[in-house]
């Protein structure tokens, strides 16, 4: 799973990607900002269940803690080894047209976040 972009909400509206978790979420990341007062998490707002081998950007979220997943900063969540040290399907290609769909992630290290081997890169 990944996502990006921002979110905001109000009321009982729930701003993380997953607000409520309640089953098992591997191999995830996001790049959001979020901003509300409730239930409010880098990758996860309030887990019942399993997060694992995933991670959000702490700093284009704005938010430092989450109630699953790992927090990383912008170098980290661009540079291969914090996936492949986890067991991320991941391998480093060359530029963003580049594709290795051997693998179900490609990165450009130091350069791109994770991103999937068959999705467009803008």
């Amino acid at each position: 799973m990944f996502a990006s972009g921002s979110c905001c909400s109000s009321h009982n509206a729930y701003p993380s990607i997953y607000s409520h978790v309640n089953w098992v979420l591997f191999f995830c990341h996001i790049i959001i900002n979020i901003t509300d007062s409730r239930y409010v998490g880098g990758l996860v707002g309030k887990n019942w269940g399993t997060v694992s081998e995933s991670f959000w950007d702490t700093e284009t979220s704005g938010q430092a803690t989450s109630d699953g997943g790992t927090g990383k900063n912008t170098t980290e969540m661009q540079n291969i080894t914090t996936f492949s040290g986890v067991g991320w399907n991941i391998i480093a290609v060359a530029n963003t047209t580049m594709r290795d769909p051997s693998y179900i992630w490609n990165i450009v290290n130091n350069v791109t976040y994770p991103f999937l081997s068959w999705q467009p890169i803008s």
